[in-house]
């Protein structure tokens, strides 16, 4: 296994999108992990579209959860 330390969040989108258009699995694995636990309502739309365009159908998924959960919280 390897190892990669970034120095700023904002750069897991691209890392994610270098590291599944190279299909390097380990590292989309864990740029995939990385975003999930950073999404915010600020980003989870942008994630969601990301996901879409790279064809990450976990992303797709935590992110539309999470969206869904940031809408329905407005709701109430």
């Amino acid at each position: 296994t390897g190892r990669c330390e970034l120095a700023d969040a904002m750069l897991l989108t691209p890392l994610l999108e270098a590291a599944s258009r190279l299909q390097v699995a380990p590292l989309t694995r864990a740029a995939i992990d990385a975003i999930v636990v950073w999404l915010s309502p600020e980003i989870v739309l942008d994630a969601w579209a990301l996901a879409e365009t790279l064809h990450l159908p976990e992303l797709e998924r935590a992110a539309k959860e999470r969206a869904l959960q940031c809408f329905e919280a407005h709701l109430t």
